[in-house]
């Protein structure tokens, strides 16, 4: 759960007002307006922090949208033909209409993220013993590393503009240095955590730290470059950030660190096309529908091949979102992918004893039953992917594993990019590349 401190009024009023590159919406004589010379103000640090978190959360639940949707969690069932694009596997154009709505989200929430830190810099630089400005360096820094990661993790190229000002294009090619920055922050916030004591929050900075560094090895095999070998990645920054973790919360814990959407703060574009619009459901994989009412699920298909039964942790997750409404909650880091981590890199590097001891951690975390080697014919390696799939629904793991395991969307056709040249992430859209004229990538089709 967060403990985000979000206040919410203050926090979108500076989402608003400073956010939104190439707008001027709030030009007007509006007393209640927020000025440059108000957010620099020491009195507005924490608010500051507060607006970093919110526009970060609220830009990578909406990105994570398209990205479910190119993979097999999800299938189109509405009428907007731009999310049937990324259904058939389709995911480069920047003129998506979908892509292009999430993509000034996740721009803001990585301007109002280098803001705090910025701006919480500065403050520390006059009063560098300030307690509560280092809790709030630490909290920027954090946040500042997670969408770094997601961007890394989404994106096949970026640029980091300065509202109007425009940044150069970051290639397929140099995302790496992306992860690189959003690993230094997030090394910034683990120090910066345990050295104001807050132990929550080096917590999440080192397992928000581990997927960053597991989600850098594993787009290296697959984007820019397809080239997934057996798909099994053995990073050491990951396995050892993950076992620290673990150490921290413990073999047995169902420990999670997750984005929590509510009335009171801001709403989820999961929840808002997925649970009210019905745009989308979740994948034949996963659920079941009712042919005459095809946004009710009526079964659920994936089973556990040890026990034989619909998975309960796929039920579970599809079950929990579509009772959220418009808030469903979106996991982005938990001590389940902490041991699918460490038992991939046990595995990557012949272990297959460590990786079965890390598989059934999870399994008996979440009340399933013991794998041994080749149980019913399934190799460790698929048990891996299996327990993957399971835990990590809806989190935005799947697509990167379908790329580097070989699996294919049922919804993919047999022309799109995704089968002919699989690896493909989210480009940089029409909204940036018309204000933009660094951005020559994808220029010709906006």
């Amino acid at each position: 759960m967060t403990t985000s401190r979000i206040r919410t009024g203050m926090a979108l009023a500076l989402a608003l007002a400073l956010g939104t590159a190439g707008c001027n919406i709030l030009d007007v004589n509006n007393p209640n307006n927020l000025t440059q010379q108000d957010v620099e103000n020491v009195a507005a640090a924490n608010a500051v922090v507060n607006g970093a978190l919110a526009t970060t959360m609220r830009g990578i639940d909406a990105m994570a949208l398209p990205f479910m949707q190119v993979s097999d969690e999800l299938k189109w069932i509405g009428s907007r033909d731009a999310w049937l694009q990324l259904d058939h596997g389709n995911v480069s154009d920047p003129n998506n209409e979908f892509v292009d709505a999430a993509f000034p989200s996740l721009a803001q929430g990585r301007w109002m993220a280098d803001l705090a830190v910025s701006t919480i810099q500065g403050h520390l630089a006059d009063d560098p013993s300030n307690s509560d400005l280092n809790e709030d360096m630490a909290r920027a820094s954090f946040i500042k590393g997670m969408i770094y990661s997601y961007i890394a993790q989404y994106m096949q190229s970026f640029a980091f503009s300065d509202r109007t000002e425009p940044g150069p294009e970051i290639p397929a090619a140099s995302m790496d240095r992306v992860f690189g920055q959003a690993i230094e922050a997030l090394d910034q916030a683990v120090s910066q955590a345990q050295a104001v004591g807050d132990s929550d929050l080096a917590l999440k900075a080192l397992a928000v730290r581990a997927q960053a560094k597991h989600a850098r090895a594993v787009r290296a095999k697959y984007n820019p470059t397809y080239s997934p070998g057996d798909g099994l990645v053995n990073d050491a920054g990951a396995k050892s950030d993950a076992a620290a973790v673990i150490a921290q919360v413990g073999t047995t814990s169902d420990w999670k660190y997750d984005f929590i959407f509510s009335s009171s703060t801001i709403g989820s574009s999961r929840g808002a096309w997925i649970n009210q619009r019905a745009e989308q459901i979740f994948g034949a994989r996963y659920a079941e529908t009712d042919p005459a009412s095809p946004a009710s699920v009526i079964g659920f298909p994936f089973m556990d091949p040890i026990d034989n039964v619909s998975d309960p942790r796929v039920k579970t997750a599809i079950e929990d979102f579509l009772a959220a409404q418009s808030f469903p909650s979106l996991t982005i880091a938990s001590a389940r992918e902490m041991h699918l981590i460490l038992a991939e890199a046990e595995l990557a590097s012949g272990n297959t004893a460590g990786a079965i001891t890390h598989i059934n951690h999870v399994r008996s975390i979440t009340g399933m039953s013991p794998y041994s080697e080749n149980e019913n014919g399934v190799s460790v390696k698929d048990m891996l992917i299996h327990e993957r799939t399971a835990n990590l629904f809806g989190q935005g793991r799947r697509l990167p594993d379908m790329y580097r395991f070989g699996i294919a969307s049922d919804n993919w056709l047999p022309d799109s990019e995704a089968m002919t040249a699989p690896g493909g992430l989210l480009p940089i859209t029409c909204v940036e590349i018309r204000a933009n004229p660094e951005i020559q990538t994808g220029r010709s089709r906006c």
